[in-house]
C-alpha cells in the first residue's frame, strides 16, 4: 500500500503530513496491525459523491405522502413529496448525529453496521 506512515512518524512529523494529505492526496497510518485513513473533506466528499439513497413512497388515503429511504430505515409522512423528501432528510441528518454521538452502540449493532 502507498503512501503508509507509522503512528509514530505522524506524531512526529504531522505539519508536513497534514499539508501533504490536505493539498495532494490521502494518506494511511498504521499503528500495530490497525491501519486508519487520513483524507480531507474534499477527498471524502469525491469518494461519497456517486452514492445515492433513493426514496420510494406512496399516496396515502388521506392525500398526504409516506415513504421511506430504501438504504435506511427512516420513515415519514407528508403533504407532498417534497415535503416527505425535505422531512427524510431531516431524519436523515438527526439519524447521522445519534449514530456519531453513540457510535458504539449503532456500529456493533448489525441492521445499523453498514449505515
Amino acid at each position: 500500500m502507498p503512501n503508509i506512515h507509522q503512528a509514530t512518524d505522524v506524531q512526529q512529523n504531522f505539519e508536513a503530513i497534514l499539508h501533504q494529505v490536505l493539498h495532494n492526496q490521502p494518506a494511511m497510518v498504521q499503528q500495530n496491525q490497525t491501519f486508519l485513513a487520513f483524507l480531507s473533506l474534499d477527498h471524502l466528499m469525491t469518494l461519497l459523491n456517486s452514492y445515492r439513497l433513493h426514496v420510494e413512497y406512496e399516496q396515502e388515503d388521506d392525500g398526504t405522502y409516506s415513504g421511506s429511504f430504501v438504504e435506511i430505515d427512516l420513515v415519514a409522512n407528508a403533504e407532498t413529496v417534497d415535503a416527505l423528501k425535505l422531512k427524510l432528510t431531516e431524519y436523515l441528518l438527526d439519524y447521522a448525529q445519534d449514530y456519531m454521538n453513540e457510535f458504539s452502540p449503532f456500529y456493533n449493532a448489525p441492521n445499523r453496521r453498514p449505515h
